[in-house]
């Protein structure tokens, strides 16, 4: 009975999402062009939500895609190191900040997840400026043959860490 009331709202967004594909193209022109702000409003939502009720893990899964989606769509990760990095990192922050306990936004108890975020982006942004050669060694390696990869862009390294994640999110939920 759990697990029913755990898929049932996935199942519903799932119908919702099939119903509102079928009638996409018969919605108004205004409506469309509003629609382009629904992620933002709902973002800010959730974000608001997440303070009022103190529940520090779902403020920093919206603020982590909040950023991921401000970072793609101005295109900031510019180069191939500093996109890699962010597909890397965004999966082991979520693996992460799912591991640490729940203790509030504001409170000392919850440093751990702040000094997390904050050391992986100061030490994403020391790596984009300078490039090391090692990193690069590390994200760009062809560990399996490349014609088993053809079909994304990004590297094994990113994919493997990516798998893991999905995996440990998967155990241990």
């Amino acid at each position: 009975m759990r697990i029913v009331q755990s898929l049932l709202p996935i199942l519903v967004l799932l119908v919702l999402s099939l119903f509102a594909y079928r009638s996409y193209p018969q919605l108004s022109p205004v409506l469309l062009a509003a629609i382009v702000f629904l992620p933002v409003l709902l973002s800010i939502v959730a974000l608001g939500l997440s303070v009022y009720f103190s529940r520090s893990h779902v403020f920093f899964y919206v603020l982590l895609i909040m950023a991921v989606n401000v970072i793609l769509g101005l295109e900031l990760a510019g180069s191939r190191t500093a996109y890699s990095l962010m597909s890397g990192f965004v999966p082991l922050l979520l693996v992460s900040l799912s591991l640490l306990p729940d203790r509030g936004l504001l409170t000392m108890r919850s440093m751990p997840s702040h000094l997390l975020i904050v050391t992986v982006l100061l030490f994403s942004l020391l790596m984009v400026r300078m490039e090391p050669h090692w990193l690069s060694s590390i994200l760009f390696t062809e560990w399996l043959p490349p014609r088993y990869f053809d079909w994304t862009g990004q590297s094994q390294t990113v994919l493997f860490i990516s798998v893991v994640s999905v995996v440990v999110m998967l155990i241990t939920y």
